[in-house]
């Protein structure tokens, strides 16, 4: 996350302990005017209005869902990782508990879930093995 995405939770946090007490690493994140912490219900309707608003484009799907946004952060953290020469399976770990896996199993699929790492994968083992994209 960008430096500014972390003042504004930081800043969200301190502001909704001074309105409903001190939180612990169990209780929900988010709440309503109410006090009460937002349902998953409450997110996927909110994000049915503003997703005209962003213009998401579905691919596979007839609208672009949540966890749209989820697994293309996973393949982008990935993809950038290996285009930055960053030694994804040391750090897997990583992206594994930010999206809360258990195991990081449950993760090493996202390394090959895109056109773009398909592509990447192929041209490291071409650089560290030879071969040509050209060969037939």
């Amino acid at each position: 996350m960008t430096e500014s995405v972390v003042q504004k939770l930081t800043d969200y946090k301190s502001w909704i302990e001074s309105k409903i007490g001190l939180r612990s690493l169990d209780d929900a994140f988010f709440y309503n005017t109410g006090g009460t912490p937002i349902s998953l219900r409450s997110v996927e309707d909110a994000f049915k209005l503003i997703r005209r608003c962003i213009n998401a484009e579905p691919v596979g799907y007839k609208n672009v869902r949540l966890y749209d946004f989820r697994h293309t952060m996973a393949c982008n953290t990935i993809q950038r990782w290996t285009e930055q020469g960053i030694d994804v399976n040391a750090n897997l770990h990583v992206l594994s508990t930010y999206l809360g896996h258990v195991k990081p199993a449950d993760t090493y699929w996202y390394l090959s879930a895109t056109p773009g790492m398909l592509e990447l994968g192929c041209s490291k083992y071409e650089e560290m093995f030879g071969g040509d994209q050209d060969e037939s």
